[in-house]
């Protein structure tokens, strides 16, 4: 047990902390609209431009993890994480556009990283579990930024509460160095690896099998509608529901609460059944209903009835991943299961940079956060379908 807690502990903690530096620049960004003079939508921006850099940098996470290890290459995130809130605490317009390229660096190679090490620990009729266990820190990272930031801003200044943020961050970053010896011993090499080693072999390998490509493929809409709920959610209320940034706030962390347990859920269904493909195909139609729910009913619902329509989006659009990436390592095998869950990232991270683009080209086109959201919720309906309308029956994993 304790060969599973230890390393699932770290990458959780170190998750949550990635993914909550990734958020917390949407979630200022409302609060700091007059001190910089930006549209609300112009949060897309932003957000695109932090996973365009996450696509690139974790699609060379192998050359990382060979390099610095797992846990090694997780303290660099961890760092440039930290560095990224530190960048919005200067309270400039070039601090708040230089931080959402350190976020993107700090955010890219972290899963791959993780991947790396959990791939080696628990039974193979945990890996779900243990996986999606692990990617509960993107929405819980998320719901502490969602719900602290704002009532931190309110009460400090924005700038001050992003540098309180990044000083945790950082300090998180030097508390896991005593896990590099555990964690690492022997997994980092002297030579820097080549790039074809680094990114060239696994997109290859992916690019190649059919399991895999289809994996990758429906992790663009997944992702991006993931990002969109994460992104928006907030302005959306503000905006067109007329909420507080403070009560809208609470709304995402709803959201982001029910992402935590649903992740937990899913993977607990895809073991006992066995079934992961048919369990992210129905995840796929239901994260788009709920995202169309939201852009029809949202802004004339209650307060509790719209935090429950909450919930269930991110119930769906937060909760695949853990499944998602457990398939993934599967496929690839232990010893390639960073290389490739890297390649895959730039996948991923591709659609959560793609989606809040075109959900803010939409908002400026139509002058619609409802329009738009039903829009960009439809690739996550149409994967489903062809992921479910394929062969879902499970396939060996690699060598």
């Amino acid at each position: 047990m304790i060969a599973v807690v230890v390393p699932l502990a770290a990458t959780l903690a170190i998750q949550i902390a990635v993914s909550g530096a990734g958020l917390s620049g949407p979630v200022i960004a409302p609060i700091a609209n007059d001190d910089l003079g930006l549209a609300a939508a112009f949060v897309g921006v932003y957000v695109a431009f932090m996973y365009a850099t996450a696509a690139v940098v974790t699609a060379t996470s192998g050359a990382w993890l060979q390099r610095f290890g797992a846990v090694g290459t997780s303290q660099i995130c961890l760092s440039f994480s930290g560095l990224s809130l530190l960048s919005i605490s200067t309270g400039t317009l070039a601090g708040f556009a230089l931080a959402g390229f350190l976020a993107g660096v700090g955010y890219g190679p972290t899963t791959p990283a993780s991947s790396a090490i959990l791939a080696r620990v628990g039974r193979p009729e945990q890996r779900n579990l243990i996986f999606s266990i692990k990617q509960t820190g993107v929405p819980a990272g998320n719901m502490l930024a969602a719900a602290a930031i704002p009532s931190l801003a309110l009460a400090f200044g924005w700038q001050t509460a992003a540098a309180m943020a990044g000083a945790v961050v950082l300090a998180l970053a030097a508390g896991m160095t005593p896990l590099r010896a555990r964690l690492d011993s022997g997994a980092a090499i002297a030579r820097s690896p080549t790039l074809r080693a680094a990114l060239v072999g696994p997109m290859r390998q992916i690019l190649a099998e059919d399991p895999l490509r289809k994996l990758v493929l429906i992790s663009v809409a997944y992702s991006g509608l993931q990002g969109v709920l994460s992104t928006f959610m907030i302005v959306f209320l503000v905006e067109e529901a007329a909420l507080g940034v403070v009560a809208a706030g609470f709304v995402l962390a709803a959201a982001q609460i029910a992402g935590v347990g649903g992740r937990v859920l899913w993977g607990v269904v895809a073991d006992r059944f066995g079934r992961p493909l048919r369990v992210l195909g129905l995840l796929g139609l239901a994260m788009g209903a709920f995202g169309v729910a939201m852009a029809v009913f949202g802004t004339g619902l209650s307060y509790p009835a719209l935090t429950v329509l909450a919930m269930g989006f991110g119930g769906t659009a937060v909760a695949w991943n853990g499944v998602y990436l457990a398939e993934l390592a599967r496929l690839a095998g232990p010893a390639r299961a960073g290389e490739i869950v890297g390649a895959g990232g730039l996948f991923t991270f591709g659609g959560v940079a793609l989606l809040p683009s075109a959900f803010t080209a939409i908002v400026l086109a139509a002058g619609s956060y409802a329009l738009a959201l039903a829009l960009v919720s439809i690739p996550a309906i149409l994967s489903g379908v062809w992921l479910l309308r394929g062969n879902p029956a499970e396939v060996k994993p690699a060598p």
